[in-house]
């Protein structure tokens, strides 16, 4: 069995990359976009991650960054995401 990260930095890395692609999560959770059981997989793909300190690196960067790092476990559902919201396009 893997060993997982703690799940609050893990937490709090999931809600600072969201933000970063243009993923509003409370939107989401607000139109059933997101749900409980996705929302705590999602948190559980970050926390199988090796890499929290390229992550958290990497958001600290200039925001015109906004190519996902290519070890993010979530980028592809926070991407998709993102468009799917009102405005349909991911943060510049």
């Amino acid at each position: 069995m893997q060993n997982l990260g703690d799940p609050m930095p893990h937490y709090w890395l999931t809600l600072a990359m969201s933000k970063r692609l243009g993923a509003d999560l409370a939107t989401a959770w607000d139109d059933g976009t997101l749900d409980a059981e996705t929302w705590a997989c999602t948190v559980t793909e970050c926390r199988k991650c090796s890499r929290p300190g390229a992550c958290r690196k990497w958001l600290a960067r200039p925001q015109h960054d906004m190519t996902p790092p290519a070890y993010c476990r979530n980028a592809a559902f926070l991407l998709d995401l993102a468009t799917r919201q009102p405005g349909g396009t991911v943060a510049a």
